[in-house]
């Protein structure tokens, strides 16, 4: 990308929700390592417009998953309950 050329799989080959996504491609005009450096930044701060919109289109309501050996106990039981905690270990 430092070179100028706009190539980027979420956006040419689109898979998850890139689809669903507007973002740039990051591109530097010179090809050297300050290009690279801020190109990295500016990937950092469209990750995080990425990222806005994902959470944008997430349905509301609970995403706890309610398996009990994945999720880890509410925090009222970790006092009183080593069993609680047993699968986290």
């Amino acid at each position: 990308r430092s070179t100028g050329y706009a190539w980027d799989l979420r956006r040419d080959q689109p898979y998850l929700a890139y689809e669903e996504v507007d973002f740039d491609v990051i591109v530097g005009t010179h090809g050297d390592s300050f290009d690279r450096y801020a190109i990295r930044l500016n990937e950092i701060r469209e990750s995080l417009r990425i990222v806005e919109q994902i959470l944008d289109l997430m349905p509301a309501g609970d995403y706890r998953v309610q398996d009990k050996k994945v999720t880890p106990p509410p925090r009222s039981r970790i006092d009183e309950s080593m069993e609680a905690l047993i699968h986290h270990f």
